[in-house]
């Protein structure tokens, strides 16, 4: 089974620069993906863990970059549409345009590439079969919120515990090699791994009716167990494929990960 990476470039004018003004703004994208996909399927039951994540990245001054993150079979019908867009898009006499129904108008697309594709087999062993440096970094480019029982309210902070949790989730339900005992590496993750430094801030968005905070910047781990690097280090690379934390499937979540021996706190 295969994790893949599309990346669509699209081409804005000023009046698209209005729609996209946030990274939060892959949320419009998302109804896009679930008019051209059949969206239903995509999403399953209720409270299980999406099979893609996308999200809304910078550019230049006239693009943006759509990442689209593909994570097992039942995205297929996704995967299907994203091809024949990049067919379209190398192929087509006039530039391929992509209906934004919210705001009723169009942006142009100029490319669309495969930028990653691994299997889940080949990122176990990658994380698995080395020691993992002690020192891990997020850079997280798109609000992120984690859901928590008993709260009602998203909650902001990324905190290791959560990270992991989350990452394992996805891996569990979509993986098809190793499968992880939850519970118990959530409470050797919540004894053994300390925030180095950070440097966040808070970001509001607007979404289903209601507008809570989320958290971008950067944060970086010190795992102090060495045994538990291996799975922290897993869950780094598999975050930047199923994104970090609720609604990923809306552009949230989107997250870049470091692994390194030594973090001076200067440089985060």
């Amino acid at each position: 089974m295969q994790l893949e990476r599309y990346q669509v470039t699209l081409d804005i004018n000023q009046e698209d620069k209005r729609l996209f003004h946030s990274p939060a703004r892959g949320a419009l994208l998302h109804g896009l993906l679930m008019r051209e996909s059949g969206g239903t399927k995509l999403h399953g039951q209720t409270n299980a863990p999406r099979p893609f994540s996308q999200y809304l990245g910078s550019g230049n001054e006239s693009t943006r970059i759509w990442t689209i993150n593909l994570l097992h079979d039942k995205a297929q019908a996704l995967k299907e549409w994203i091809l024949k867009l990049k067919e379209q898009s190398e192929t087509a006499e006039s530039p391929t345009q992509l209906y934004i129904e919210h705001y009723d108008c169009s942006v142009k697309v100029s490319k669309v590439e495969l930028t990653a594709s691994l299997s889940y087999e080949k990122l176990f062993d990658e994380s698995i079969s080395n020691l993992a440096p002690k020192f891990s970094t997020f850079d997280i480019l798109t609000p992120v919120i984690f859901k928590k029982a008993g709260q009602e309210v998203p909650h902001p902070f990324p905190e290791a515990r959560l990270i992991v949790q989350s990452a394992l989730s996805r891996w569990n339900a979509f993986s098809d090699c190793a499968k992880f005992e939850e519970p118990e590496i959530l409470e050797e993750i919540s004894k053994h791994v300390s925030i180095f430094s950070f440097r966040l801030k808070s970001q509001h968005v607007a979404m289903d009716k209601i507008d809570f905070a989320g958290s971008v910047g950067a944060l970086s781990f010190v795992v102090h167990r060495s045994e538990l690097r291996q799975i922290f280090d897993l869950c780094g690379r598999y975050v930047e494929f199923c994104g970090l934390g609720a609604k990923t499937a809306m552009g949230l979540g989107a997250s870049k990960y470091t692994a390194q021996e030594l973090k001076k706190e200067s440089q985060i």
